[in-house]
């Protein structure tokens, strides 16, 4: 099942917000999932330049919708764009996954 990531991005160091997003994209992989780590995926991320906020989420979410499931990390309630990611997939159907809950931790 592919599973896009979403969580908080804005306000964290890029380095920090990069290792955040590879950790839930590694639990992801060894859970059985396809994720999709938008960090990875927009082509703006790491190109050393800073881009308007809007610019990021039009670039995010056509991978949304190529998911079927959205995976919001603990943090995603204090994110504009993890919480309109949550409204689009929820208005869609797709299946939610959340970090915080028990069943989808991986012991360390």
């Amino acid at each position: 099942m592919k599973i896009y990531i979403a969580g908080k991005i804005s306000g964290l160091d890029y380095a920090e917000a990069l290792a955040k997003f590879d950790k839930a994209e590694t639990t992801l992989r060894m859970l059985g999932y396809d994720p999709v780590n938008p960090m990875k995926e927009n082509g703006l991320d790491g190109d050393g330049n800073e881009h308007p906020w809007a610019e990021y989420m039009r670039r995010d979410i056509p991978h949304l919708l190529a998911c079927d499931a959205i995976y919001l990390q603990a943090d995603w309630t204090d994110s504009q764009g993890a919480r309109l990611e949550h409204h689009i997939a929820t208005e869609l159907g797709m299946k939610i996954v959340y970090e915080d809950r028990a069943e989808f931790k991986v012991a360390a």
